[in-house]
């Protein structure tokens, strides 16, 4: 018999509780006076959706107290929540795309010059053969046999 806690979107009246205490505990830790949060971020934060549940929003407070210089916690430290940073978010996408492609590529060029030998490859790209194999399996790259 275990003890059910629905996720944390589902009970969104604790976010308030959570954010106090993460902001104190970090700021002792820390060793800076944050006091709080903007509404704007507290109202970012009762609408996301936090998948990793509590420690998600422990770990998202943690990074932002990091950052922050005041003694206020804004949407400058979070900008994944912040709505006018949509376009940051479509480059990182962008970027991540483009890193696979090139990933890909050179992977599939170097066991072109090897003649298909892996081991020659992963040496030509400086890696194990092991970790060549994890690239193909995370990159979805068909071997030719």
């Amino acid at each position: 018999m275990g003890i059910n806690i629905p996720p944390l979107k589902e009970r969104t009246e604790d976010v308030p509780a959570l954010v106090d205490h993460f902001v104190k505990v970090y700021s002792a830790q820390l060793n800076k006076p944050i006091r709080g949060i903007d509404k704007e971020v507290m109202d970012a934060f009762m609408e996301y959706d936090w998948k990793g549940n509590v420690r998600e929003l422990e770990n998202t407070i943690e990074r932002a107290m990091i950052l922050c210089d005041g003694n206020t916690l804004t949407l400058e430290q979070f900008p994944h929540l912040d709505p006018k940073s949509k376009e940051t978010s479509n480059l990182e996408k962008d970027l991540k795309s483009s890193v696979k492609k090139f990933e890909q590529d050179t992977i599939l060029r170097a066991l072109e010059l090897a003649n298909n030998d892996k081991s020659e490859a992963a040496r030509s790209l400086g890696l194990s053969l092991s970790s060549l194999y994890r690239k193909i399996s995370e990159l979805g790259i068909e071997l030719k046999e």
